[in-house]
């Protein structure tokens, strides 16, 4: 099972996919981080047809976290999803760093969010 998440479009490089399969906010958030070229720049506008990009994440590559902290001997309950969120954050894992993250204005464009 995958996300096809997302079809977009985008003048940042890495975000973070976040799915949570249980209510509690504060719980285990399963997350994978993945790059997208930067699509905004490009011509033709944000919607031409060379501009969009879609991203499969495999839900065997998410990483159980607690505020981006790995974490072991979770498992993930692809019946139970509760949400899913692109996340922009200036964290990667284990307290590092994203190493292309700028603070300022951003913008994502999302055109559609799916599983296969």
């Amino acid at each position: 099972m995958h996300i096809s998440s997302p079809r977009i479009v985008s003048q940042r490089s890495r975000y973070k996919c976040v799915i949570r399969d249980s209510s509690d906010f504060n719980g285990v958030a399963w997350t994978i981080e993945y790059d997208v070229r930067d699509s905004l720049k490009r011509g033709g506008g944000p919607f031409g047809s060379n501009n969009w990009q879609t991203i499969d994440l495999p839900f065997s590559k998410f990483v159980a976290t607690k505020y981006a902290d790995t974490l072991t001997g979770e498992s993930l309950d692809k019946s139970q999803i509760w949400a899913i969120q692109l996340v922009l954050s200036k964290y990667a894992y284990d307290g590092k760093l994203n190493r292309n993250f700028r603070p300022g204005e951003m913008e994502l464009l999302v055109q559609s969010v799916s599983t296969y």
